[in-house]
């Protein structure tokens, strides 16, 4: 129950979240994304010390070798599934790390460490504040993107008519 509601939730959360996005029905707010991906982090590998406790603790698995357990079929479906939870962490860390990053919170914290000035006080020249202004990304798919919104029936507002 744990493995399916937290995979399809997470699944659904972040599907829902690309449409809204991109269909321009909700803004994004940096730091709902920073909590979102941090709270995923910590239940995936949680999911992935659960499903190797699984593996441990199977009554057909306690009783066999190390070299007959590497091959039999539920150790190797636990295995791989802490391998994607691993994984699948790692990648909602980045996630959050970068939505803390660009909500400015990273710098607000940690902006004196090393003697440095926070920018939010000040303590750099004009090019260090232009190059640390707001992060801009223009994906290659995007021209594609709009064409297949234009074709498809939304009462959301888009970018282009707001």
């Amino acid at each position: 129950m744990l493995f399916c509601g937290l995979y399809a939730s997470y699944f659904l959360i972040s599907f829902y979240s690309f449409l809204f996005l991109y269909k321009g029905c909700c803004g994004l707010n940096y730091t709902v994304e920073a909590i979102v991906s941090g709270t995923a982090f910590l239940l995936f590998v949680v999911s992935a010390f659960v499903s190797m406790y699984h593996a441990e603790k199977d009554i057909h698995l306690q009783y066999l070798t190390d070299e007959e357990e590497w091959y039999h079929p539920f150790f190797v479906y636990c295995r791989l599934q802490s391998l994607g939870a691993t994984i699948t962490a790692q990648m909602f860390l980045v996630h959050c790390s970068l939505a803390l990053d660009l909500a400015g919170l990273l710098d607000r914290w940690f902006g004196r460490l090393g003697g440095r000035r926070s920018i939010a006080e000040g303590g750099f020249s004009t090019g260090d504040v232009q190059a640390s202004g707001r992060l801009k990304i223009n994906p290659f798919w995007m021209p594609v993107w709009k064409a297949i919104l234009k074709r498809l029936p939304c009462d959301c507002k888009t970018e282009s008519s707001g």
